[in-house]
């Protein structure tokens, strides 16, 4: 749950540690399951995820319920 953060209006999920491959892998199974918005963005440290703002509100939806009460700022949530 560390391994992302808001940027702008979306999210960034660093996938820095996983092949190319299966970053493409990730982002078609967001893409096509979750029915998310998101790219693959290139960074020094390698491949990641974006997320973009059009698809934020879904990913809280389905995130909520598994998200432990101290990351829920990790998607925009906060108390």
């Amino acid at each position: 749950m560390d391994d992302g953060s808001i940027k702008n209006k979306g999210l960034h999920l660093n996938t820095y540690g996983f092949s190319d491959e299966d970053v493409e892998l990730l982002l078609k199974t967001l893409q096509i399951k979750f029915l998310l918005k998101c790219s693959i963005h290139k960074h020094k440290s390698g491949n990641r995820i974006y997320i973009w703002e059009e698809s934020m509100e879904s990913l809280r939806i389905n995130l909520l319920e598994y998200t432990h009460k101290d990351m829920l700022y990790k998607i925009g949530i906060s108390f």
